[in-house]
């Protein structure tokens, strides 16, 4: 074999192992950061999911807390009155499906018989309780419930409140919007994946009756199609779904018959309750990804095959020519083929063709290098990137189900300044809302001393003229000064000498801007573009809590002065009732007769506590009882003991006290019957004297009818009609 080939070869073959592994190299590195980005992606898109039914699921919420809350509806509602129940409700229930698409208001009673479906007027009256388990529990807690829920027509996001009336539970409101292709479509318009729900056939039972024709089967006995955005969609196997019913998230890869291939992730449907009843799938299209692969591995192979020949072709030249000083460049050569990339060639001469050559050799050395470095800390810098945002995400989440969780209105935005300082490691955050007037933006939370000095101090800025936070509240934009003492538009406060940037988000609510959040830094050019939309989505979540809050705070105090006036109207009827009818009766084993008997003021003091009374005198032993309503006392039973030392044991009070609070609510029932029987007569009454004199057009007889008619109404008054005259006036 010549020397130029022995030269030759080796050193080509050395190239082609760098250049090989260089590639591999890269395409490992490559796959490794295709699959975190796969995780993170199906972590971000699940979250979206979550968040839409979250975001649903409060409005349909906050529709029936309003619902709930309105006097009229509570009226009709307790009178179980559905045709007035309709007409004050239906206008509204149009208008709300049309602009919100919320195709579901209805009203249940306890436990959860449907009384009024806006949605099918016609169907009421039939037993729910079997399947729909928000309406049940609701009606048993009291409380509001807000979820997924498995009903007739499918999946549904419900919200449930129970409806009082007079402080008295009297069944409930729902609304509700449909999880269907509607839902996933928006989903895949602002993700743009294709997205598919199935339900258990556990979860349709009983909600279907078993009748399941209108669902489309699935891949396996126990799954329905529900909804997709895509009916050609393909499933995976039985495995893949027996694993997602059991509640665990996973992925698959599939190829159709049509050489398509898709990345499916899936997760567990999970209701209100907590129990799955289906499974999430969201689609990926692998062809573009698989179409970029093969480019950059062709890529890849023409290069090398090029490198290869452009190599050989200069070696064969150089060794032809030279061949003596070339025993330095193959052992460099061999080192390199080794994988060891510090090797340098050592050029005694730049200017003939081997000094050249150990040049271009050397260069070529330190491209690796260089490229090798540059890919790993690309790789490197992009995964740290990824986690910090994954991070921040997820803080974000958190932050958002913690501040939703409460409904005071300063221990709302105290929490929240505070776990977004702490979150994110911010040096300051305040919350400002827009006052009355919107002239200022008060600060109403703000963390460490310096926000403590600040609240002291009411401090307040001018929307529109004075900071960051007044550019905010005025334009309901983001505001961002990554250096504060560049930025003109920067409120500078003595308080806080050590902010070097500072972003302000605007907080609103239904396109109305209710004030602003805003976070300090230490660092100069703490926050970019990535920070600007975490951030922002954390003041949208503590807008939507603030809201809530505040109708929280509003239906406190309507429901307070509602136990105000109802005590009111209590006391002042009881005490009619008393001056009209006597009030003091006894029993004495045989007879019940009226008796009278005043209570020393002490006595009354203590029962209008609620507290009842043992009296002990030389006629016997004596209970007394309060008898209250609303915290009112209306009356005061009494039982008496022949024995001055008898006592009393805890049943007997007990007895005593459940019969008082029983006869209570009895008396309450029948003022009240008494009450509307006496109104509705009043009415009668005046309606048929209107009648009668109503049909009549002679003057005299108009006035003949009506002197006579309220003399008959009337007994033992005298009544007269008088005109004014000219001399009266």
């Amino acid at each position: 074999m010549k020397l130029s080939q022995r030269i030759l070869f080796p050193t080509l073959a050395a190239f082609i192992v760098a250049i090989a592994g260089l590639f591999v190299y890269s395409y490992l590195i490559n796959q490794a950061t295709n699959r975190e980005r796969e995780r993170i992606d199906d972590t971000q898109l699940e979250a979206a999911f979550h968040a839409k039914v979250e975001s649903q699921g409060n409005l349909a919420l906050g529709l029936a807390f309003e619902a709930a809350n309105d006097p009229s509806i509570q009226d009709a509602f307790a009178r179980r009155d559905r045709q007035a129940l309709t007409e004050l409700t239906l206008k509204s229930y149009q208008v709300l499906n049309q602009q919100l698409d919320l195709p579901q208001y209805q009203y249940h009673i306890p436990p959860a018989i449907s009384f009024l479906r806006l949605h099918d007027l016609g169907n009421f009256g039939d037993d729910l309780s079997t399947f729909r388990q928000t309406v049940v529990q609701a009606n048993e807690t009291k409380l509001p419930v807000v979820g997924l829920e498995v009903g007739r027509g499918g999946l549904g996001l419900r919200g449930v409140v129970p409806v009082f009336y007079q402080d008295q539970p009297i069944g409930s409101v729902e609304f509700g919007s449909n999880v269907d292709d509607t839902f996933l479509n928006a989903l895949k318009t602002e993700y743009g994946h294709d997205w598919r729900i199935l339900l258990t056939r556990q979860s349709l039972e009983l909600a279907t009756l078993q009748d399941f024709t209108n669902f489309e089967p699935g891949p396996t006995l126990d799954l329905f199609l529900l909804a997709t955005t895509n009916s050609s969609l393909p499933y995976a196997g039985s495995d893949y779904y027996d694993n997602l019913v059991k509640g665990n998230k996973t992925s698959v890869s599939i190829r159709t018959t049509d050489n398509k291939n898709y990345r499916i992730y899936g997760f567990p449907l999970v209701d209100f309750s907590g129990q799955t009843v289906g499974t999430v799938e969201v689609f990926t299209d692998l062809e573009p990804a698989i179409a970029q692969q093969t480019s950059r591995i062709l890529f890849g192979v023409i290069a090398v095959v090029l490198a290869m020949v452009i190599g050989a072709l200069v070696l064969f030249l150089t060794t032809r020519r030279v061949l003596s000083p070339l025993s330095d460049l193959t052992r460099s050569a061999l080192s390199i083929s080794n994988g060891d990339l510090s090797q340098n060639i050592k050029v005694l001469n730049e200017d003939d063709e081997i000094g050249q050559l150990g040049t271009a050799f050397n260069q070529m050395t330190q491209q690796l290098r260089s490229v090798i470095g540059n890919l790993e800390q690309n790789v490197k810098e992009r995964t740290q990137d990824l986690d910090r945002r994954s991070r921040e995400l997820e803080t974000a989440s958190r932050i958002a189900r913690e501040i939703t969780s409460e409904q005071h209105m300063d221990q709302l935005l105290t929490n929240a300044a505070n776990l977004i300082r702490d979150e994110f490691g911010f040096y300051h955050a305040g919350i400002f809302l827009v006052d009355d007037r919107r002239e200022y933006a008060v600060l109403r939370a703000a963390t460490g001393d310096a926000g403590r000095q600040l609240l002291a101090l009411n401090h307040r800025l001018k929307i529109g003229e004075v900071g960051i936070v007044g550019f905010v509240t005025q334009t309901g934009r983001p505001r961002v000064a990554l250096n504060v003492g560049a930025d003109v538009t920067h409120f500078r406060n003595p308080l806080l000498p050590e902010t070097r940037s500072e972003m302000a988000l605007p907080l609103t609510y239904g396109g109305e801007i209710i004030g602003a959040l805003d976070v300090q830094s230490k660092q100069e050019s703490a926050f970019d573009d990535n920070d600007v939309k975490i951030m922002q989505t954390v003041a949208d979540q503590l807008a939507i809590a603030i809201n809530n809050a505040r109708l929280a705070e509003r239906t406190r105090e309507n429901l307070r002065e509602l136990g105000l006036l109802y005590q009111r109207q209590v006391r002042n009827a009881w005490k009619q009732v008393s001056q009209e009818k006597p009030s003091e009766f006894e029993y004495d084993g045989l007879n019940v007769s009226p008796v009278r008997q005043d209570l020393p003021a002490d006595q009354v003091k203590r029962l209008s506590e609620g507290k009842t009374i043992i009296l002990r005198g030389e006629k016997g032993s004596t209970l007394l009882i309060p008898l209250a309503l609303q915290g009112q006392l209306i009356g005061t039973v009494g039982i008496e003991k022949d024995d001055p030392a008898y006592e009393w044991n805890r049943d007997e009070l007990s007895i005593a006290e459940n019969a008082a609070t029983q006869a209570s609510l009895a008396l309450e029932n029948a003022r009240l019957l008494e009450e509307t029987q006496r109104l509705a007569a009043k009415e009668r009454t005046i309606g048929e004297i209107s009648a009668r004199i109503g049909g009549l057009v002679d003057i005299e007889k108009i006035l003949q009818t009506t002197v006579q008619e309220l003399s008959q109404t009337l007994p033992d008054a005298e009544v007269a009609i008088q005109f004014q005259g000219k001399d009266q006036e």
